[in-house]
């Protein structure tokens, strides 16, 4: 059947004639009628674009040397303040002996003077004032990150350099000289401080002629009997249900440390009030009071422990710590002890080995080629096959591997874009202790990993085929200057540790490549006492989706790490973060030492932590419950990114994150030259859930943007902000589209608390009741309960600096 369809048709007739409308049906209309004419409908009204009322100018810092840079934004604004997207500016200065500006707002100051830098959208123009000066050093400050050390350690020092108005002066030459008693220490011209002998010196830098100092304390390791043990806890107050770390530190008569002897944990006291392990881990159980005992051969010390019910108004849910934590100690092999020397077949050894066996690697010796830790029969209780090095006695335990212990190793290298080592489906049972892991300086490729613990690939899709019980321990693996190397250790197994080891020279080009990088192993895991540099992230859980349905990487403790990415990689490979999570849960990142981040593949935060389904099939990836605390962030863009989940991604996630504690952390030198970023300490967006921020200490000496940035509603429901320090920043708190204080809080929903900070800086309107302003940081300090413990967390990172 044909479909009938009306049509208006208009004919036009001769000089004299009628014009008529006629109403026809288009199949009952003669031939000869002429074609109807359609007339389109007329076009749509041109969009009303919001008309752009003020541009406001921001620059990262006011007050520049002659020879540096900063970086300026621009932000249209409509009639209402909200902001005008979309727009490009064009950037210009009215002094151009003074200033110059790019056209992407990077303003470089050339000479002493006052300039302008312009921003014009629009037609509509908003400027800045930048004072541009010559600095002259009027005084050096000298920070060590160990001042009581032992001998044989090595301690990093830190030199800042300030101007008669305080403003620090970056990019100056130090000289560094020990004084005082020059056979305790010696010190590099990079301020890398070895300890020799027993003692005190002072560490002495100088920048133009002026000097700054700070004095070490070296002790000596004791082989004697224990005098006296002293006994510090994380954190002198507990809330229930939460944990609180002791540790035990031990000396002889005449204050030497003893390292190495067993300690016997116990509460004294009502036992109902808390419990502790044997790993020193003390549970809050019910309010009350009680006391930690550490006895070593007999010798007991105390801490005072004090468990407080958790208030009825807590605002948000704290987050579980891990339920498993690994024990690396080192047992030697009871089985066969086979040596393979340079020109053995390694495979074969690596093939023949059934557990308690050891396989002893000849130090110095180089094994070429691809290896695969086999499957191998039985369990942990028929002990773990070890793959060591021939002079691991010259390599303690506890003590972290670094490139000069080569020579002491042997070396395993693959010539291609293989692993030099990986595992087989279902391998356990494997400790690989002092061995040097690389890839041939000739080879010019792309190499993808250089160890692979467990199987990325879609062949791992069960939990039986997931490589479990497997330590790399003291191991030194790394790429070359120039290699494109995606990563350095891929951990995708389970019951799984990284200590003590150096995992450097982990960077690329145009990819991520990271340190450790996990998504498709279960975990637990333990990364402990190592130093980690990935180019685009150092360590990260996430990022792929898991072939194991269900997988989420679980239990995980980062411990004593320093993840830093060296300042000569900027420009040279493609840098993100320092931390990112975007699958994981129940994590304890504690005492490390995070340093070195800036703009390039992101804004240059320290740590980002999200939900994310990376590929879109993973529908139950989520990260929840992560404990931050007692860590030092220094050197970098912005210090905290926290988003319920990746903004830009549409692929559904099983829950947005949530569960997030970030206590007692010292935050220092943001968004100063050459780590500049987005310069915040928090951005907190896209409804994360149960963020509690407490008791850390966040202060830099440069122009800061704000420091706690909330987007749009809802940025987080159940919030908490209490009793920090932090320097004030440009814009303070502040909400995306709803402005600065009070006013930024309505992006938060359900609890909220913001109770007990000190903010220093000058005192601003409509702030809440819960921010005081401060002129200084020793008056912040003087508030009571306020900011990080600084003394604990200098007991918990000391020592990890090893670069």
């Amino acid at each position: 059947m044909v479909k009938e369809s009306v049509v208006i048709v208009q004919r036009s007739r001769p000089a004299g004639g009628l014009t008529a409308v006629l109403w026809c049906l288009a199949l009952a209309c003669s031939e000869s009628a002429p074609t109807p004419t359609i007339l389109p409908p007329p076009p749509p009204p041109p969009p009303v674009l919001p008309a752009v009322a003020t541009v406001r100018v921001v620059a990262d810092s006011l007050r520049l040397s002659a020879g540096t840079r900063t970086a300026a934004r621009a932000f249209a604004l409509d009639t209402r303040a909200n902001e005008v997207v979309g727009r490009t500016p064009r950037w210009s200065v009215d002094n151009a002996t003074v200033l110059a500006v790019s056209p992407d707002g990077l303003v470089t100051a050339i000479a002493p003077g006052t300039a302008r830098v312009m921003a014009s959208i629009d037609g509509v123009t908003g400027e800045e004032t930048i004072q541009v000066y010559v600095p002259f050093v009027a005084t050096v400050s000298v920070r060590l990150d160990s001042v009581r050390v032992v001998a044989g350690s090595r301690v990093q020092a830190l030199a800042r350099a300030f101007d008669n108005t305080g403003k620090e002066i970056p990019g100056h030459t130090v000289q560094w000289a020990v004084a005082g008693n020059p056979s305790v220490a010696s010190i590099t011209a990079g301020g890398l401080i070895t300890t020799l002998a027993k003692g005190s010196a002072t560490i002495e830098a100088t920048v133009d002629s002026v000097t700054g100092s700070a004095t070490i304390e070296v002790i000596a390791i004791s082989v004697g009997p224990v005098a006296a043990v002293t006994v510090a806890l994380d954190s002198a107050n507990a809330k229930v249900g939460s944990t609180v770390r002791g540790t035990a530190l031990a000396v002889d008569a005449i204050g030497d440390v003893i390292v190495g002897r067993p300690v016997e944990w116990a509460i004294v006291g009502s036992p109902a009030v808390a419990t502790v392990s044997a790993q020193g881990v003390v549970t809050a159980v019910a309010a009350g009071s009680i006391h930690v005992s550490a006895t070593i051969e007999g010798v007991s010390g105390l801490a005072l422990l004090s468990v407080l019910d958790p208030p009825p108004n807590e605002a948000a849910i704290l987050p579980e710590l891990p339920r498993v934590r690994l024990t690396t100690t080192y047992v030697p092999a009871t089985g066969r002890s086979t040596l393979v020397r340079a020109g053995d077949n390694l495979q074969a050894a690596l093939n023949g080995a059934q557990r308690g066996d050891e396989i002893v690697l000849e130090a110095g010796a180089v094994f070429r080629g691809n290896f695969l830790l086999p499957k191998i029969t039985g369990s942990a209780a028929n002990g773990w096959v070890i793959v060591r090095s021939s002079q691991l006695a010259a390599l303690p335990e506890g003590q972290r591997a670094t490139s000069a212990n080569a020579s002491q190793m042997p070396r395993i290298e693959t010539p291609n874009s293989a692993a030099a080592l990986a595992t087989a489906l279902g391998a356990s049972g494997w400790r690989l202790a002092g061995l040097e892991v690389t890839v041939d300086a000739s080879f010019s490729g792309q190499q993808f990993g250089l160890v692979l613990l467990g199987d990325g690939s879609g062949a791992q899709r069960t939990a039986a085929d997931v490589a479990a019980d497997i330590v790399l321990d003291r191991m030194y693996i790394h790429g070359a200057p120039g290699t494109q190397l995606k990563r350095c250790v891929a951990l995708n197994s389970a019951r799984s540790a990284v200590v003590d080891s150096y995992l450097v020279e982990c960077h690329g080009r145009g990819f991520d490549a990271q340190a450790i990088l996990g998504w498709n192993g279960p975990g637990p895991y333990k990364i402990e006492n190592n130093t980690l540099s990935g180019s685009g992230e150092n360590v990260m859980f996430g990022g792929a989706d898991p072939s194991i349905s269900g997988l989420v990487p679980s239990d995980i403790e980062i411990r004593r790490n320093y993840f830093y990415t060296p300042q000569s990689w900027r420009g040279a490979w493609s840098k993100k973060n320092l931390l990112e999570l975007k699958s994981a849960t129940r994590l304890l990142i504690e005492a490390n030492v995070f340093d070195g981040s800036w703009v390039d593949g992101q804004t240059g935060y320290a740590l980002v932590l999200k939900s994310e389904n990376q590929s879109g099939q993973c529908t139950w990836c989520r990260t929840s419950d992560v404990t931050i605390r007692g860590n030092f962030i220094r050197n970098v863009g912005a210090a905290f990114s926290l988003a319920g989940r990746e903004g830009s991604s549409p692929n559904p996630v099983a829950d947005l994150m949530t569960r997030v504690l970030i206590q007692n952390n010292v935050i220092d030198r943001v968004n100063v030259a050459p780590f500049l970023g987005d310069a915040r300490f928090f951005l907190v967006q896209n409804d994360v859930r149960d963020v509690t921020i407490r008791n850390n200490t966040m202060t830099s000496t440069s122009s800061l943007n704000s420091f706690l940035y909330l987007g749009r509603a809802s940025s987080a429901r159940r919030f908490a902000f209490e009793r920090n320090i932090t320097v004030d920043g440009r814009y303070g708190l502040f909400g995306d589209a709803l402005g600065e204080g009070t006013i930024a809080l309505t992006a938060l929903s359900e609890r909220v608390s913001i109770l007990g900070n000190a903010v220093i800086g000058a005192g601003r309107d409509h702030y809440p009741g819960g921010i005081a302003f401060v002129p200084d940081l020793t008056t912040a300090r003087a508030i009571p309960g306020t900011g990080a413990d600084d003394t604990v967390a200098l007991l918990l990172s000391s020592g990890i600096v090893v670069p």
